[in-house]
């Protein structure tokens, strides 16, 4: 039965629902006001500056297009004889140059493809993704890759898939012609890497959860027993701080002295994301260990399976990433009202390793 304590605790924790729906709708009402304001669909619309929420932006052949690009949820082309006089910063999507680009380009969670003569006067860099270039393609300046990352629900499938494009360094697309045998075997490849991919996704992110439950056993409690009591606040409020910490790294990002700083912001959305997510794993991992009749002792070894079970689920093709998104959302939402895991709703700490509240 719930001690006192325990009861405000719940009921604390539970007046955070309002605020975290109001949040959210807020959120959103400000996204459907701001995104039609800030699409570009030619260069004409922006003479100077432009950022592009949720669809791509092309720089048509030929034409010339003066300011920086910023594009999240989209891909960016400039396209053979177009130029682009400034910075271009693309998050969720893949950069794709065929023209000229007189400015910095940088990626996050997707590709940097320079394809033909395609031409960077300045640094190419990208994080959680790959650049591909064709051996006549030129970056004057620096070139920066920190690896392949994949998060359930943050980042676009297509960055498993254009892994498999690489020939040497350069990019080389090519699809044959429906109904070959080439087709055939190229689409089976592509399914089977594809799943390859999902696969070893799921298996670092449980590895992940295992680390983060033997490390911080009790921030882990904290943030499962912050989303069991309040899951729809932790829902809003994670979708929220998700949409905005991204928004703001990623402007810190494209700018050159607030660049670490943002850097650091998107590091801690990381961190914040994966605690949530082992928190949810937790849940799901003990439940399924509970069903085959294992020892419950077993906590590292039940985390990491719920988490690789999220993973694969949110590895499904077109609704994998809606699930990703929501569980991650709730786990982020968990993390930030337990305060990085340093309490729960009814204890300021606690040494339990409960996985659910007390009950009668």
């Amino acid at each position: 039965m719930c001690t006192s304590k325990e009861v405000e605790g719940m009921k604390r924790y539970r007046r955070w629902t309002p605020f975290g729906i109001l949040g959210g709708v807020i959120l959103i009402t400000l996204l459907l006001f701001v995104t039609p304001l800030v699409r570009a669909e030619g260069p004409s619309i922006f003479p100077t500056d432009a950022g592009i929420m949720g669809e791509d932006w092309r720089l048509p052949e030929g034409e010339t297009y003066e300011g920086d690009v910023a594009v999240i949820g989209g891909n960016a082309y400039v396209e053979k004889g177009a130029v682009l006089n400034g910075d271009l910063a693309v998050v969720g999507g893949n950069a794709i140059i065929s023209g000229t680009v007189n400015g910095d380009v940088a990626v996050v969670g997707g590709n940097l493809e320079i394809r033909g003569n395609g031409t960077i006067h300045g640094n190419a860099g990208v994080t959680g993704g790959r650049i591909l270039r064709d051996s006549t393609a030129v970056v004057t300046g620096k070139i920066a890759e920190t690896g392949v990352v994949n998060i359930p629900g943050m980042l676009p499938s297509s960055l498993w898939k254009e892994m498999f494009h690489m020939r040497g360094g350069a990019s080389e697309i090519s699809v044959p012609p429906p109904g070959s045998p080439e087709w055939v075997v190229y689409y089976l490849w592509r399914l089977i890497t594809g799943i390859l991919g999902a696969f070893i996704t799921a298996l670092v992110l449980g590895a992940i959860a295992a680390v983060i439950e033997s490390v911080w056993p009790e921030s882990t409690t904290n943030v499962m027993q912050t989303l069991v009591y309040a899951p729809v606040a932790s829902f809003f409020i994670g979708l929220a701080v998700l949409v905005a910490v991204i928004i703001l790294g990623v402007l810190l990002l494209i700018t050159l002295c607030l660049s670490p700083i943002g850097a650091l912001l998107l590091l801690g959305l990381l961190a914040a994301w994966l605690l949530g997510w082992t928190a949810m794993g937790r849940i799901v991992g003990q439940h399924v260990w509970t069903a085959l009749n294992l020892n419950n002792k077993e906590t590292v070894l039940s985390t990491a399976l719920g988490a690789f079970l999220l993973a694969v689920l949110s590895s499904i093709p077109c609704i994998g990433h809606l699930f990703g998104l929501i569980i991650g959302s709730v786990g982020l939402g968990a993390v930030v009202l337990s305060s990085f895991g340093t309490q729960i709703p009814h204890r300021g700490k606690s040494t339990s390793t409960s996985a659910l509240p007390p009950t009668e």
